[in-house]
């Protein structure tokens, strides 16, 4: 849910901007208004797209380690958690968040680069190698590796917050609080959502609007 600080902030800003204007019109005001909130369950998306490619880009990994000529033991037979891991296939899966996903034309085909940096660093940070190791998988720690990462990884990386600044100017104050909505999304994710679950994403789109 977004903050009601956010949305004071989002309401002042544009209050401003009309004002200097000198439109009368309160209708494009609120329009404006909407178009904006809007805007920031778009970046959710991408932050949540984002998360998926990470995990593919891991799969495509894994998959050229079985190709090497002299492959080890782990590269005949990785560690999939990760991989696997159920969260990011209950919304890959979802037909809503497909939907929105094509909506907003997200292709990270270009991005390779930064993709593979951010999982670097994902894959060498302590958190990373104790959920990996974990004796028992569990959706909780689905979750919370998820949120370490949002909060170790995405949100503190220059290079993505420069990619989302050249598609949208405003996304530079959007990025903190579509995070923080990324992760209560996450955190309130349970067993059973599947790809036909419509409720929930829907929620989330009316909250931003």
């Amino acid at each position: 849910m977004l903050s009601r600080r956010h949305l004071r902030i989002k309401a002042l800003q544009l209050l401003y901007a009309f004002i200097q204007s000198n439109n009368d019109n309160l209708v494009t005001g609120e329009k404006d208004l909407l178009k904006s909130l809007n805007k920031i369950y778009e970046l959710f998306i991408y932050q949540f797209s984002l998360l998926i490619e990470i995990t593919e880009f891991a799969y495509k990994r894994s998959e050229e380690n079985k190709q090497k000529y002299f492959p080890t033991e782990e590269d005949l037979h990785p560690n999939t958690r990760f991989i696997n891991n159920r969260i990011i296939k209950m919304i890959s899966n979802n037909r809503d968040y497909q939907r929105y996903y094509d909506v907003y034309k997200i292709n990270w085909a270009e991005e390779e680069e930064m993709i593979r940096k951010l999982y670097k660093g994902i894959i060498a940070s302590e958190e990373y190698k104790a959920y990996m190791d974990a004796k028992i998988a569990t959706l909780n720690a689905d979750k919370e590796i998820l949120i370490k990462i949002i909060k170790k990884h995405l949100s503190r990386s220059e290079l993505l917050q420069s990619f989302y600044e050249e598609k949208n100017i405003h996304w530079s104050d959007d990025f903190h609080t579509a995070n923080l909505l990324l992760i209560k999304a996450i955190k309130g994710l349970k067993e059973g959502f599947g790809e036909n679950v419509k409720n929930y994403l829907h929620c989330l789109k009316t909250i931003c609007r």
